[in-house]
């Protein structure tokens, strides 16, 4: 495969230059990380399986499951399996590369972005995944999810040196991933690649790390095929 950067690297790295300016333009009114990062999607799981969870009342629900949450110092989770329930706590790491360093760069006035940012919460980032077991779970109910429901593929956007190449390979593997994963549905590669664009994929290294649990979150999917593999 070959290793050229991406074109669809180029136009991710020119759609974070919106954020950049939105920073650069509104440093003295807000902080950075107030503007860019103000939401994260964790992972909460449980033992067994199949466990409520709940955010704000909201049920989100049947571990495992990703949960979109406030960016904030401090919150909460509810998970619940019978009658038994647990409470995840979410404790916030303080972002130093997005926050002090990305607020530094206003000079005088970067105390008034880290002032907004700690007062917003945005400046904390939360660890991005959580697991729960409960003790006894004799009697309890099976997860509800249909075991024979269709989970949900994804092709990420194949590493070439041009856009419309990669469009074509994606669109091919459409096909192909059709065959060989009978049990999940292929999402077109046209519907999905946008989600990738905007979410933080890193194209280069094709690295789903960094932004792993938003990225499964706003795409939907339960598997992520690279060309790769």
């Amino acid at each position: 495969m070959s290793k050229y950067k991406n074109s669809y690297f180029l136009r991710f790295a020119n759609g974070c230059t919106l954020p950049i300016a939105l920073c650069a333009g509104l440093g003295w009114l807000s902080g950075c990380a107030t503007i860019i990062d103000k939401d994260q999607v964790v992972l909460v799981k449980s033992e067994p399986p199949g466990a409520a969870v709940f955010y704000k009342g909201k049920n989100e629900g049947e571990t495992p499951v990703l949960v979109k949450v406030k960016s904030a110092h401090h919150d909460e989770i509810l998970v619940r399996l019978g009658e038994s329930k647990k409470a995840i706590e979410l404790n916030g790491d303080y972002r130093w590369g997005r926050s002090f360093f990305g607020n530094l760069m206003y000079l005088s006035l970067a105390p008034i972005g880290w002032v907004t940012d700690f007062v917003s919460g945005h400046a904390w980032q939360f660890h991005p995944d959580y697991a729960v077991q409960f003790a006894n779970s004799a009697g309890v109910r099976p997860p509800s999810k249909a075991i024979s429901q269709r989970k949900t593929l994804a092709i990420a956007p194949p590493l070439f040196a041009h856009a419309n190449l990669s469009d074509e390979v994606g669109a091919h593997l459409e096909e192909k991933l059709r065959n060989d994963f009978p049990n999940y549905e292929i999402l077109p590669f046209g519907q999905t690649v946008e989600k990738f664009d905007t979410q933080g994929f890193d194209f280069e290294s094709q690295d789903l790390s960094a932004n792993r649990n938003r990225i499964f979150f706003e795409a939907k999917v339960d598997k992520i095929f690279f060309f790769a593999d």
